[in-house]
């Protein structure tokens, strides 16, 4: 990813897509990928220029329309990662018992382990990632 400062304007047809989204990346203060604007830029080019039409000119640039017109709308890339994370139900203590039933007895199996805390009276829920 570079910096705004780095866009060119190449022709006419492109001119305005790239006055929008050098606006929008003046107003955020965040870094736009440039891969992303050349192909919004080769794919109305393609429309404006070519005489193609949205989708085979898409298909020259291979990317779908729906990325394409997403991209021309907003092209900054934001992180996938959730804004909130889920926080442990587990105390310490449970987390203990169970690395010692599992240290203690390795054969057995998450199902056996959640009936032996289940007896016990620990709210435990049986996953394929926690137990």
């Amino acid at each position: 990813m570079q910096q705004c400062n780095d866009l060119h304007i190449f022709n006419q047809a492109s001119r305005r897509v790239l006055t929008i989204l050098l606006r929008q990346c003046e107003q955020t203060n965040e870094q736009i990928e440039l891969s992303r604007i050349d192909k919004v830029l080769r794919w109305r080019l393609g429309i404006a220029d070519e005489g193609l039409t949205v989708k085979s000119s898409a298909s020259l640039v291979g990317e779908p329309v729906a990325n394409l017109y997403r991209w021309e709308k907003d092209p900054m890339v934001y992180s996938k990662r959730p804004k909130t994370v889920r926080q442990s139900k587990w105390t310490p203590e449970l987390v203990q018992a169970v690395k010692e039933v599992r240290e203690e007895n390795p054969t057995w199996g998450k199902l056996k382990i959640h009936a032996r805390f289940k007896e016990r009276n620990f709210d435990v829920s049986v996953s394929f990632r926690t137990l």
